[in-house]
């Protein structure tokens, strides 16, 4: 299958694509509820390589990754974020996407995305229900690789 992004996510760094997928996962169903976007920030100050960023720095990426999202769509930010994040930080994205969506309840367009985003880190159904099941219990940012 060949990939292609548009020019503002032809290449993320780690950080960057993660904090892209949180960003594109408010906005997946077009409506950034707040407590998704309440749930983001505490997410964000949760990760630990997220939380060794300088505010300004996380907040510089936020705004590129909320821009990218208007300007493509959160399911073209999900997929470039997924292409560039690396094996080791899938589990803590893929938990930490669905701790964001679960924040007000999953709907239908919101578990389609992060189907499709276990399906391109190439999770198992197993995988994805054991990291849903890890939201649930906020308790992602313990299985973050060092």
């Amino acid at each position: 299958m060949a990939t292609h992004h548009e020019p503002a996510l032809r290449q993320l760094s780690a950080d960057e694509a993660l904090i892209a997928l949180l960003v594109a996962a408010i906005e997946t169903n077009h409506h950034a509820s707040p407590e998704e976007a309440a749930r983001a920030e505490g997410v964000l100050h949760e990760i630990p390589r997220l939380r060794r960023l300088s505010r300004i720095r996380r907040g510089e990426i936020i705004e590129r990754m909320k821009t990218a999202v208007g300007d493509y769509g959160a399911a073209a930010v999900m997929a470039a974020a997924s292409h560039w994040l690396p094996p080791a930080l899938r589990s803590v994205a893929m938990t930490a996407i669905a701790d964001v969506m679960l924040a007000h309840g999953l709907d239908r367009i919101e578990s389609a995305a992060l189907l499709d985003v276990a399906a391109r880190f190439g999770f198992t159904p197993e995988d994805t229900a054991a990291a849903i099941d890890q939201a649930r219990r906020r308790s992602f940012h313990a299985s973050e690789p060092a």
